[in-house]
């Protein structure tokens, strides 16, 4: 049925948006303090540099090595020493909510791929969908807290608070589309309104995540303000897409403590061009919007039609 099909698209997303987003604040926060030559060559960085502007910042982030254990930004396959899988899910969220809800989707989309429809799938989905909604207060938290978000400012949807809000935006919209079209769906979930508004915001959600990381891949990537541009050249220079960075950093409570990690409006503006492990994350991302735009239909349905949907 379409609402089986529907929640197996659901679960798989799901797996498929942790696994392309690892977890990368903890060892950020215990990087050494000394990196081996062999490991900086390792690092890839942007081939041309578009402005003297944005030489001296590479220059800087090589001298500083602030990427060299972001696993955000950079690939871990061919150093000496790589993060353990214990390592890479430390962040509590991932461990106790996103690893549960990876099972469960399996043992979802097995019983979809089988045609095993009992009290036990009914058991399941309900389970699913509980944790969808536990994930998004996990991301909501993080973002808030600024609890192991990457310091590092990158560009659009590729920035690991915004990519963390692109979650938890993304997972609600699902989880809730999930609910509407359960046979459990309680009654005060589409009573009082609710099939006049929330389908509406879902579909917003779904479009977004197409239109975020498509604008980010080929976006302004190379804008970038150089050492004589005047204020009015840098506002004219400034990547639109920015202002989803700037808006969710600013979401954090510890956005004014540079202790913190957060970095200049400068750089938070201008930040280096993305690197091949973030090309290959927001691509992903990019499937996965396409995949919400198949939900698009779903959702809207509900504001058309309601219980006759």
């Amino acid at each position: 049925s379409t609402k089986v099909n529907l929640l197996s698209c659901a679960f798989t997303t799901k797996i498929t948006t942790t696994a392309i987003r690892p977890s990368s604040s903890h060892q950020i926060q215990q990087r050494p303090k000394t990196v081996k030559n062999n490991e900086l060559k390792q690092l890839r960085l942007p081939k041309s540099p578009t402005s003297l502007f944005e030489s001296k910042r590479i220059s800087k982030d090589i001298k500083d090595s602030q990427y060299l254990n972001d696993y955000l930004i950079t690939d871990s396959l061919s150093l000496t020493t790589r993060p353990t899988f214990l390592e890479a899910i430390s962040n509590p969220r991932d461990l106790f909510v996103s690893l549960p809800l990876i099972l469960i989707g399996f043992f979802i989309s097995i019983s979809n791929i089988l045609g095993t429809y009992n009290d036990t799938y009914l058991k399941l989905e309900a389970l699913a969908i509980l944790f969808g909604f536990l994930s998004v207060l996990a991301y909501m938290y993080q973002i808030i807290t600024n609890y192991m978000i990457s310091p590092n400012v990158r560009r659009g949807i590729i920035d690991d608070a915004t990519v963390n809000l692109y979650a938890a935006l993304y997972t609600g919209a699902v989880s809730w589309l999930a609910l509407r079209t359960s046979e459990f769906c309680p009654v005060w979930v589409y009573s009082m309104g609710g099939d006049s508004f929330i389908p509406l915001i879902s579909v917003g959600v779904f479009v977004f995540s197409l239109l975020a990381p498509f604008f980010t891949l080929f976006g302004d990537f190379f804008s970038s303000p150089s050492s004589s541009s005047t204020k009015k050249e840098e506002k004219e220079l400034f990547p639109w897409y920015q202002y989803m960075v700037s808006f969710t950093r600013s979401l954090s409570m510890n956005n004014n403590n540079n202790n913190d990690g957060i970095i200049s409006n400068q750089q938070e503006q201008y930040p280096p061009e993305l690197s091949d492990t973030e090309l290959l994350r927001c691509r992903g991302l990019l499937a996965i919007g396409v995949l919400g735009c198949i939900f698009a239909p779903d959702a809207l349905s509900f504001f058309l039609g309601g219980q006759e949907w």
